[in-house]
């Protein structure tokens, strides 16, 4: 049978809740830099194409 568990003191919580946003902001900034990166090659990509003379229209 389940059993509650003890409760969280406030303080308790809030650390845990940092340690979570934390995390969550680390990973946040990761994936914008890798947005960001990725973005870059692309343009890159993108003008090295043209200088070859390839186009993109549809």
């Amino acid at each position: 049978m389940a059993v509650p568990k003890k409760r969280v003191s406030k303080s308790r919580k809030r650390i845990h809740k940092k340690n979570w946003y934390k995390k969550s902001y680390k990973n946040i900034l990761k994936s914008i830099s890798l947005s960001k990166s990725n973005l870059k090659n692309k343009i890159k990509l993108l003008l090295q194409a043209k200088k070859l003379g390839f186009s993109f229209d549809s």
